[in-house]
């Protein structure tokens, strides 16, 4: 296989319960999404907002620690490239811990020689993606990949798979193949 993965994926069990149910994914987004208590709260009201509002703060920062295990879990440390530091990924690819539930994927930087890889992964309630970006010194190379797909000024060449990472386990067997055929590719690249 070429790819040192990890062997599973741990879904944090508060992910599980947000991503199953919509209502409360969107009752944890509109907690978030402010700083403020909502208006017209009550004094007898706001102990349980405080505790609703750090239980969405869990959410929040399980979810980044879903992402860092998604990404290893599907691209591992590809052989022949070396992974770069967190402070480098953080300055090249805005890799910062509080934007990762924002951002919703996170990219990571690999070097072999002149080469440059990024290897993205991602996931909501609804589906996985994965991205690949190659460079040659400073220039992109093109990364044709079956199936994986570019839109007009992005950055990374992406490919994606409708299915609830959370309660399907069968959608990251699928995203970890895809995964692989796009590694064999860029081996030959590069």
């Amino acid at each position: 296989m070429g790819m040192l993965v990890t062997d599973q994926f741990e879904m944090p069990a508060s992910l599980q319960v947000c991503f199953a149910d919509s209502a409360l994914r969107a009752s944890v987004e509109q907690i978030l999404a402010g700083s403020s208590f909502p208006a017209g709260i009550e004094w007898d009201e706001v102990e349980a907002f405080l505790k609703a509002r750090a239980a969405a703060e869990t959410i929040r920062w399980e979810y980044g620690l879903a992402l860092v295990r998604l990404h290893q879990a599907i691209w591992g440390d590809p052989q022949g490239w070396t992974r770069c530091s967190v402070d480098d990924a953080a300055s090249e690819t805005s890799f910062k811990a509080a934007k990762l539930w924002d951002d919703e994927d996170m990219a990571v930087k690999y070097t072999s020689g002149d080469k440059t890889l990024y290897l993205l992964a991602g996931f909501d309630a609804g589906k996985v993606w994965i991205g690949v970006s190659l460079f040659d010194g400073d220039h992109e190379q093109d990364v044709a990949i079956q199936d994986f797909e570019r839109d007009d000024g992005d950055e990374y060449t992406y490919w994606e798979m409708r299915g609830n990472l959370a309660i399907d386990p069968s959608v990251l067997r699928a995203v970890r193949a895809k995964a692989d055929e796009a590694m064999q590719h860029i081996k030959a690249l590069a």
